[in-house]
């Protein structure tokens, strides 16, 4: 399976990140992507400024959220570019952006998190539980990029929201608009499969012309400048940090599950996940059981259909020869 994504360098500070098509919507993706997607970024070096352009009708949240925590921890200055669609999951990526630039006739879209799953009703509440704390995480990204509150956020995924590029910028979910995109050409990259995650889309809405907006670019503060320039602030956040580590530990702890013990280690000692992301791997690993345990259940349900009725009731021929030897000692009896 190819990639859905391409890392490159422009120059000793700067680089490039391609995300088109699909988000990880192949079995296997996620380990791949968290894994191969950290190691490229990686690879680059100390840089200093990241472009990334995304056009994508979305795929796998999980993915998604891998690759943004990846974009997020790095220290680079971030500038997101919407080449035509941002929507589903990629709308998660993007909005890792210190800058998030939509052309004019570029569209985003945000929506509830689904999923699919076997078993009985026990099984599902704890699937729309789960389902619940993967869009609370979803919530926490769209907050911080937009300043939102959360009850209008919710209202924005429970609608399945369509956003122009005035739309996106009035709402915060973009911070620039720029002209108009051969949207064609950008399409050429989003597979045939891509189609099932989109609504049709209006016309009308692609030919809006919308003014653009004044590049305010942020200024990079880094941890030493606080540390040196502003020592108790600084001393405050380390203090919240601790507070907020050990709140961490705690929430996952609370999540209560017993039968994904590596991942909920790994989350509390070594990645330093929040509980929302534990919790939707934790969904992940349990969805993958429930899959495997199904197909097992139809391969012994195959097995039993291959035996035959001569084993059950016993061979035609050797039921003819029965009942020819009890008539024939019949017969001498009579006689």
């Amino acid at each position: 399976m190819s990639k859905f994504w391409t890392i490159k360098a422009l120059s000793s500070d700067e680089a490039e990140v391609l995300i088109y098509g699909d988000i990880g919507t192949e079995e296997g993706w996620d380990d791949v992507t968290a894994k191969g997607f950290a190691k490229e970024l990686k690879d680059l070096g100390d840089i200093k400024n990241i472009s990334i352009r995304i056009n994508s009708p979305g795929g796998d949240v999980f993915v998604a959220q891998a690759i943004f925590s990846t974009l997020k921890r790095h220290s680079a200055l971030k500038t997101v570019y919407i080449d035509g669609l941002a929507a589903s999951s990629a709308s998660i990526i993007a909005m890792v952006g210190n800058r998030v630039v939509m052309p004019s006739n570029s569209m985003m879209m945000v929506h509830n998190p689904w999923t699919w799953s076997v078993g009985e009703s026990k099984d599902f509440r704890k699937l729309a539980d789960n389902l619940d704390k993967v869009r609370e995480s979803m919530l926490a990204v769209y907050v911080e990029k937009t300043g939102l509150e959360t009850e209008e956020i919710i209202e924005l995924l429970d609608a399945e929201t369509w956003m122009t590029a005035k739309d996106a910028l009035e709402k915060g979910f973009a911070d620039e608009i720029e002209g108009v995109i051969e949207v064609a050409a950008c399409a050429s990259a989003i597979t045939a499969s891509s189609k099932k995650h989109f609504k049709k889309i209006p016309s009308e809405l692609l030919a809006q012309k919308i003014n653009k907006k004044e590049d305010k670019s942020p200024m990079e503060i880094t941890k030493s400048m606080i540390a040196s320039e502003h020592s108790e602030i600084y001393e405050q956040i380390k203090a919240e940090g601790v507070k907020e580590e050990r709140e961490r530990i705690k929430e996952i702890e609370n999540l209560g599950v017993t039968d994904c013990s590596d991942v909920i280690e790994r989350a509390k000692f070594e990645t330093g996940e929040p509980a929302a992301e534990v919790a939707m791997k934790i969904l992940k690993v349990q969805a993958k059981k429930k899959k495997e345990h199904l197909t097992n259940l139809k391969d012994d349900a195959a097995g039993l259909n291959n035996i035959s009725t001569g084993a059950l009731e016993g061979k035609s021929e050797d039921k003819a020869a029965m009942e020819a030897s009890l008539k024939s000692g019949f017969e001498g009896r009579k006689k």
